[in-house]
């Protein structure tokens, strides 16, 4: 998950406790996110589109060029409508609010 730390640590606890779901780690940066998932493979990387500083387009891209089988899901409060379309054209499989 590419996130701040409260909403990070958040959602890392609400997906445990689904016990369907194992969180293989936390970034709080892309680079930090790609080295997790180069040693471990993930089904889906959570990136909170207000954790990116207004660059959650090119996070996404970085995120699919590196591990194209992981999907991406962008989740976060936005009225930007550009910035989704921008994160969905990037290669996000959805959106979230």
């Amino acid at each position: 998950m590419l996130s701040d730390g409260l909403i990070r640590s958040a959602v890392g606890v609400l997906l445990v406790s689904a016990t369907v779901v194992q969180v293989i780690g936390e970034a709080s940066a892309v680079a930090d996110a790609l080295g997790m998932l180069t040693a471990q493979r993930a089904d889906v990387v959570i990136v909170d589109r207000r954790a990116t500083a207004g660059a959650c387009a090119r996070s996404v891209r970085e995120l699919r060029a590196a591990v194209p089988e992981t999907r991406v899901l962008v989740i976060g409060m936005s009225d930007d409508s550009g910035a989704t379309c921008e994160a969905i054209s990037a290669g996000a499989g959805d959106t979230c609010c």
